[in-house]
C-alpha cells in the first residue's frame, strides 16, 4: 500500500484543492466565492451541491462495488427533521481527511478482485485499453454522468502515472480512490440545461432528475439502466 500512498499524495492534488477551497471559500455571500464554492454554496445561477450523507455514502459504495464502507468523518445534522438539509451539511478539514482515508480503505477491498472490478483479467493483454473502459464506465455511474473529456483523460494521466511505478491493480486502486474523492462524486451538483426562463430558471437535466429520482427512492445513485433512459 506505501507506493500507492505516495503516488495518490502527488498525483490527487486536484480533488483535495476542490474540496478545501470549497471549505475556505464560505457560504456568507456566494455572489463573492469562486465559481467551485457556488457550486456548493448555490447563488443566482447554481442550485446548492448537496454532499452525500454517511447513509447515502454507504448505499452508493455497496452498490457500485458491493463494499460495506464504514466512512469516519463527522455524523450529520439534522435540520427540520432531515439529515441531508444543504445547511446542515458543513464541509471541514476533517471531512476531507476521512474521505481520502475511507476512499483507500474501498479502493484497496474493491481491487482484491481486479478481474471482478474491471472485467479485463488480473492482467490484461492490453492494461491501456482496460483503462480506459473501467474509467468510462465506473466513472459514468460514480458521477451519476458521462465524464467530460478532460476528466477523463486526467484519470488515464494518473493511471499511466501508477502503471510506471507499481503493477495493473495498483494503479487502478490509485484511480478508484481519486474518484471516490472527486467532488463530482461527493456533491450532487446540478446546472441545468437550455434557457433561462423569466424567473431566471433552468431546467433540469434528464440525469439531474434521474439523480433526484434514485436518492429520493433509495438514498443511491442511479444505476446504468436509469442512467441509459435518462440521457
Amino acid at each position: 500500500m506505501a507506493p500507492l500512498m505516495r503516488t495518490s499524495a502527488r498525483l490527487s492534488w486536484r480533488s483535495a484543492w476542490l474540496l478545501t477551497a470549497l471549505i475556505s471559500a464560505g457560504c456568507d455571500d456566494p455572489q463573492e466565492t469562486s465559481a467551485d464554492a457556488a457550486l456548493l454554496c448555490g447563488g443566482p445561477e447554481w442550485a446548492p451541491g448537496r454532499r452525500l450523507t454517511q447513509l447515502e455514502y454507504v448505499n452508493v459504495v455497496h452498490d457500485l462495488l458491493g463494499i460495506d464502507a464504514a466512512p469516519t468523518w463527522p455524523s450529520d445534522a439534522s435540520s427540520v427533521g432531515f439529515d441531508n438539509q444543504v445547511e446542515a451539511q458543513p464541509l471541514s478539514y476533517q471531512h476531507v481527511e476521512a474521505m481520502f482515508a475511507t476512499a483507500q480503505l474501498v479502493a484497496a477491498d474493491a481491487t482484491a478482485d481486479i478481474e471482478a472490478l474491471t472485467g479485463c483479467g488480473a492482467v490484461p493483454a492490453d492494461e491501456g485499453a482496460c483503462a480506459r473502459d473501467f474509467i468510462a464506465r465506473f466513472g459514468r455511474l460514480a458521477f451519476r454522468r458521462p465524464l467530460s473529456a478532460e476528466e477523463g483523460e486526467r484519470f488515464i494521466e494518473l493511471f499511466e502515472e501508477g502503471l510506471a511505478e507499481n503493477d495493473f491493480s495498483t494503479a487502478i486502486a490509485l484511480v478508484l480512490q481519486a474518484m471516490l474523492v472527486d467532488p463530482a462524486f461527493h456533491f450532487r451538483f446540478e446546472v441545468g440545461q437550455g434557457a433561462v426562463d423569466d424567473e431566471g430558471n433552468v431546467a433540469l437535466s434528464g440525469l439531474e432528475v434521474a439523480s433526484r429520482l434514485s436518492f429520493m427512492l433509495w438514498s443511491s445513485s442511479p444505476d446504468a439502466a436509469l442512467l441509459d433512459a435518462a440521457e
